[in-house]
C-alpha cells in the first residue's frame, strides 16, 4: 500500500509540475509552484494542487530570493519552481522520499523541462 502511495505521489508531482509548465505558456504569464511544508500541500498558481500524504519525506530547496528586492512573487507557502511565460523557468528542488530513497524534481532554466532524478537520504 505505502509503494503505491508513493508511486502516485510521484506521478502526480511530475503531473502538475508539467500542466503548471503548460498554464504559463498558454496563458503568457509567469506561474509560481510553491510547498506549504506545515499542511503538506503542493499549490500550483495559488491554487491547491496537491496533498502529500504523512507517510512520505518531503526535501525542498526553495527558489533563490531576488537580489534586488530580497523577495520572490508567491503566494502562501515556500516558492520552489517558477515557470515563464516564454518557456524558461527557475527554481529550487522539491524531492518525495520513501524509505530514505526516492525522487528529485529540478526545472531546466532554459528549456523550462521538469527533470527527475533518483535521490538518497541524506544520514
Amino acid at each position: 500500500m505505502e509503494r503505491s502511495r508513493y508511486n502516485q505521489t510521484v506521478r502526480d508531482v511530475s503531473s502538475q509540475l508539467n500542466k503548471a509548465r503548460a498554464l504559463s505558456v498558454q496563458e503568457g504569464r509567469s506561474v509560481t509552484v510553491t510547498y506549504q511544508s506545515d499542511i503538506r500541500r503542493l499549490v500550483i498558481d495559488g491554487r491547491l494542487a496537491l496533498e502529500v500524504p504523512a507517510s512520505l519525506v518531503v526535501q525542498w530547496e526553495a527558489i533563490e530570493r531576488n537580489s534586488r528586492t530580497g523577495k520572490t512573487a508567491t503566494a502562501v507557502g515556500e516558492p520552489i519552481f517558477v515557470f515563464n511565460s516564454d518557456g524558461g523557468a527557475r527554481g529550487g528542488r522539491l524531492a518525495v522520499l520513501r524509505g530514505g530513497q526516492g525522487v528529485s524534481f529540478r526545472v531546466n532554466w532554459l528549456l523550462g523541462t521538469v527533470e527527475q532524478s533518483m535521490v538518497v537520504a541524506q544520514s
